[in-house]
């Protein structure tokens, strides 16, 4: 019940504070975009465009909701209250994660159709999401301010974007499955043309992993870092 609540309250703030309103511009921009390209191109604008927008996401918003949270001093009094730090951390990650889905159904039905596979695109938007809005957290106690935040966010992001190396037709290392993004552009790649079944289980296996790994990251230096030093960053 505590972690819905943290859920609806965020959602809440994030509608009051135009999220919503910004990506239904930014997916309406992408949309006009993508309906004019030619049909053979379309598939590959709408894998991209959801591989590196809305997927991501999170992990830029979630660094300006944690600083405007310390500014009005919620921190410091938020774990007083019987919410735990994983629900805390666990409600951002869902309510940012469901503005990521929402973002990538609306952009692909309205720049492609109904003609994919919403099983595999959910599964490759909703854990990569996760990830990023975990790493997010992580990524906040090593930044003081925004601007901070925002220099080392495209870090993260420029090791992600490995993975499409495949649409040159470089072929794939090995050592691209070592990145988590590797198996979110798989899964989202699923659905639009086949991939292989090994691929698909290799995929959801690895973000998984990653999941609870970043879980983990996410709880230990959120802790040690905002919630020792009273909401703080270093």
């Amino acid at each position: 019940m505590r972690l819905l609540s943290a859920v609806r309250y965020d959602l809440k703030l994030q509608f009051r504070h135009g999220f919503y309103a910004v990506y239904a511009i930014i997916c309406a921009a992408y949309i006009a975009v993508i309906r004019v390209l030619p049909g053979e191109w379309r598939v590959t604008a709408v894998r991209v465009v959801v591989f590196m927008d809305p997927s991501v996401l999170g992990l830029f918003f979630i660094g300006g909701i944690i600083l405007l949270e310390q500014g009005q001093n919620i921190l410091e009094g938020l774990f007083i209250t019987p919410l735990r730090l994983w629900e805390y951390i666990l409600a951002k990650a869902v309510s940012l994660t469901l503005l990521a889905l929402l973002s990538s159904l609306v952009i692909v039905v309205g720049s492609y159709g109904w003609r994919f596979n919403w099983l595999w695109l959910c599964w490759g938007v909703g854990l990569t999401s996760v990830i990023y809005v975990l790493i997010g957290f992580a990524l906040i106690t090593r930044a003081p301010t925004l601007n901070h935040y925002l220099v080392l966010s495209p870090l993260v992001i420029i090791v992600s974007i490995f993975p499409l190396v495949d649409l040159f037709g470089m072929g794939q290392s090995a050592v691209l499955f070592l990145i988590p993004t590797q198996a979110s552009w798989l899964l989202i790649s699923a659905a639009f043309n086949p991939v292989a079944p090994w691929k698909l289980i290799y995929a959801l296996s690895y973000l998984t992993v990653w999941t609870g790994l970043a879980f983990y990251l996410a709880q230990r230096l959120f802790y040690r870092y905002a919630i020792l030093r009273g909401g703080k960053t270093c």
